[in-house]
């Protein structure tokens, strides 16, 4: 999505996108969180199991092994204890993140929000999964957030509140947010 809309190059220099390593980031990189809400988080690992190994049958409470290259401090935990740490690394690295945004809402908002950032445009912005049609225009657009049936989650409630504050803060100084 990026770099189809803007003249740039991703690089995964401070870590691979889930397990970011503080200490590597750059200070010429631009880094972009992209949080979404526990529940669909949990749900949409739990449904699609994502890394985990395929003898765990129930990964919130089974401790487990990311199954993935390039994880640091990768020690059996529970899914939300994964989560707990990758948002442990999230908060350590706050003051690097340039622009912060909400999964659901960056579904339903992806021009808007690609069109506030300021990157230097390749042309015309053009949504993730687009289908163009004739003279160019977009026709559909394939990336949705799926809902799931919400669980209840033992969580560090902390962290979620903080992230959420920290999207709301960019999404203002954006002027994305309806007042």
């Amino acid at each position: 999505m990026l770099e189809y809309n803007f003249d740039i190059e991703c690089v995964w220099s401070a870590g691979w996108k889930h397990w970011p390593l503080p200490h590597l980031v750059e200070g010429d990189v631009i880094y972009i969180y992209i949080h979404r809400n526990i529940h669909d988080w949990s749900a949409s690992n739990i449904k699609h199991r994502h890394h985990v190994p395929s003898d765990v049958k129930d990964i919130l409470r089974t401790k487990w092994t990311i199954q993935a290259e390039h994880v640091p401090n990768n020690i059996p935990r529970t899914l939300l204890e994964q989560r707990e740490v990758f948002l442990e690394t999230i908060f350590a690295m706050q003051g690097s993140i340039h622009y912060w945004v909400d999964y659901d809402w960056l579904c339903q908002n992806q021009v808007r929000w690609m069109s506030a950032l300021r990157l230097p445009r390749k042309g015309p912005i053009k949504p993730y999964g687009f289908k163009v049609g004739p003279g160019g225009h977009v026709t559909n657009m394939s990336w949705k957030p799926i809902k799931y049936r919400k669980i209840t989650l033992p969580y560090n409630e902390s962290y979620e509140n903080w992230a959420d504050h920290m999207i709301t803060r960019n999404l203002e100084a954006l002027h994305l947010l309806e007042t």
